[in-house]
């Protein structure tokens, strides 16, 4: 437990999770500055009070390692895993409704392209490669992948990409491709999920600011105190933290893809490196290299059982192409399966 203290005072700490959380409660602050507690804060601040300046501090890097608990949850919430049953499906009907327009048009673009070919105009070839792109890094592969949220389709979009291009199950196999991908490119794929932890987290704390704002408002509305409040300033905290919540959100959206890359990165350059660490030797072709991830990724998912009770009808090219001698205790063997759709 030790070991990982250093982890929470780090580059990506402090600025994925502490400096949202320094940034809120000086928010806070501002928007309860009328109350004597936020009015002795601020005074001691003012007169340079470094003990309570130290302990101050303290206790925002506590609410930031309570924030970095939180950190799966929010995403998966921002993903929209967690959202109502109702509501999920509705948003992903919507998504796939844009997805399937998207696909419509790339295809009708295609198609004029290889019919018309020289004569194709220049801003239609523009929009085909465009359009195609986007679609590419922000959505998902296939309608039954699209997720609720624009936020949750871009990470979808990279977390898919080993498995349409090398059968690897991206979210199953990462964990054991972290064992030989290069310190430095583990620090920028590191960097650019920093950049998002950043954004969400102000997003998060956007939003608590606003709700605050119009807890204030509500309260002394009902006490009646509307005259002795700075109501002004709660309403220009309160609109101000709605409009920071989407913009943060939206920002974050922006930023996934350029994470997305450096993971894709680390699938293309250190697949086959995973492979030889784990013992294995990588068939020859194209297929039979999809194959072998495929059953490698079912066997991480389902363990001891992947082909056997389970849903899955075995594909024996492993047994027929390996040699008598390469079938030995020494040499791990990994049995291709294939998904069973009508079971």
């Amino acid at each position: 437990m030790l070991s990982t203290l250093p982890k929470l005072a780090d580059r990506s700490f402090i600025f994925g999770f502490f400096l949202p959380t320094l940034l809120f409660c000086i928010v806070v602050l501002v928007l309860f500055q009328d109350m004597q507690a936020s009015k002795d804060l601020l005074d001691d601040f003012a007169a340079k009070d470094i003990t309570k300046a130290a302990y101050a501090l303290l206790m925002v890097w506590v609410f930031a390692v309570a924030l970095l608990t939180l950190n799966h949850p929010l995403y998966r919430f921002l993903e929209g895993y967690t959202f109502p049953n109702w509501l999920a499906e509705w948003l992903k009907k919507r998504n796939r409704r844009r997805l399937a327009a998207s696909l419509s048009e790339i295809r009708n673009l295609f198609q004029r392209w290889a019919s018309e070919g020289d004569k194709f105009p220049t801003q239609d070839l523009q929009r085909y490669r465009i359009l195609k792109r986007d679609t590419a890094r922000s959505m998902p592969s296939t309608m039954a992948d699209v997720l609720p949220t624009d936020f949750g389709n871009a990470i979808r979009a990279f977390e898919l990409y080993s498995r349409d291009i090398y059968g690897a199950d991206g979210v199953w196999v990462w964990l054991r491709l972290g064992t030989v991908i290069p310190k430095d490119v583990v620090e920028q794929i590191q960097d650019s999920r920093t950049q998002i932890d950043f954004l969400i987290n102000c997003c998060l704390y956007s939003f608590v600011v606003a709700a605050l704002a119009l807890g204030r408002i509500i309260y002394a509305t009902h006490q009646q105190l509307m005259t002795s409040s700075p109501i002004a300033l709660w309403l220009a905290v309160g609109a101000g933290g709605s409009l920071a919540t989407y913009l943060f959100y939206r920002w974050a959206v922006s930023r996934v893809p350029a994470w997305g890359d450096w993971v894709m990165t680390a699938f293309d350059c250190y697949l086959p490196a995973l492979a030889k660490q784990l013992g294995y030797e990588l068939p020859p072709t194209e297929k039979e290299r999809v194959a072998f991830w495929t059953a490698f990724s079912q066997q991480l998912i389902f363990r001891r059982d992947p082909d056997g009770s389970l849903a899955f009808s075995v594909d024996d090219w492993m047994k027929s192409s390996a040699k008598p001698e390469e079938k030995t205790a020494s040499t791990p063997i990994v049995v291709a399966v294939e998904v069973n759709n009508d079971k």
